[in-house]
């Protein structure tokens, strides 16, 4: 018998929905269950081979071209869905598999079996963080949604990492490993004796506000500097020696700032993820989507 005689048109609109829904669906629809069968393959291999990829290439490039390619691919494979439906013509001869039960049972097996478990293995190397305060400002705003990737080492100085502290996640900037010998003089940060060059610090105030939060400070002082003397300030602090084991962080918003000056060193496994890209950004004031925003890598 010719399948495409009979009487069960394709509709091309028909196969490019179902092509969204899951991809080699909108194929099946159209009588090419072996095309569609290697649409679905190769969706599945890509998704295991960017989690792969994640793990011996930057993760920003790989979001940024993981995302461009998927999208690329999609709108490829809808496109191509709809072509083979219209070339089935009017006159197509439904097989046993073109049957809107069958759509649905694999649609729920891709939806509820498999993609929840590509989402899990995702998450061990990607996890999404909103930034709800300013004290990242300005490389990070308020409203501003991010993606994170897994560190599988010790930060470096001047990463931007998510430190999970005190049953919250806190986005801050790593500016001191075990080790270092760090101190602040006026808003000026001191690494090991010489001053750090921060392009992406803000500072509004140029006042010394003291806080009893400091005190945990004399602990980790240099022996350069006497405990008993010792007044430290937001802005003017240390000499203080990075134990092992530990990391100092701070806020680009030094001014507007919860961070290690006040709470203390941050444990090493307690920096699980490096901010990676930002993915969405919305004012909070305006809700406004701020466009210009999106893609950005994080530095």
């Amino acid at each position: 018998m010719n399948p495409t005689s009979g009487g069960h048109p394709r509709r091309p609109w028909v196969a490019g929905l179902l092509s969204v829904l899951t991809l080699g669906l909108g194929h099946l629809y159209g009588g090419r269950w072996q095309r569609g069968l290697a649409v679905w393959v190769g969706a599945r291999a890509t998704e295991f081979l960017i989690v792969f990829l994640m793990s011996i290439v930057p993760a920003t490039f790989i979001l940024t071209v993981g995302t461009v390619g998927t999208l690329t691919l999609t709108a490829a494979v809808v496109v191509d869905a709809m072509r083979c439906a219209r070339r089935a013509g009017g006159a197509f001869i439904r097989r046993p598999y073109n049957r809107w039960s069958v759509y649905a049972a694999i649609f729920a097996v891709n939806a509820i079996l498999l993609q929840p478990r590509f989402v899990r293995l995702l998450r061990t190397r990607i996890e999404a963080f909103k930034m709800a305060s300013p004290s990242m400002q300005p490389e990070l705003m308020r409203g501003d949604f991010l993606f994170a990737t897994r560190l599988d080492r010790p930060p470096a100085r001047q990463e931007v990492v998510v430190c999970h502290v005190r049953g919250g996640d806190y986005i801050k900037r790593v500016v001191g490993v075990p080790g270092d010998t760090l101190a602040m003089r006026g808003g000026t940060l001191m690494l090991n004796g010489s001053a750090v060059a921060e392009p992406y610090v803000m500072r509004i105030r140029r006042d010394e506000i003291e806080s009893p939060d400091f005190r945990w400070q004399t602990r980790y002082l240099a022996r350069t500097e006497s405990a008993a003397l010792y007044r430290p300030t937001q802005a003017t602090w240390g000499p203080l020696l990075v134990p092992r084991g530990a990391f100092f962080v701070l806020g680009d918003n030094r001014d507007d700032s919860f961070d290690s000056r006040y709470g203390g060193f941050v444990l090493a496994d307690s920096i699980r993820e490096r901010a990676a890209v930002l993915y969405l950004s919305i004012d909070p004031d305006t809700k406004s989507i701020r466009w210009g925003r999106i893609g950005r890598s994080i530095q």
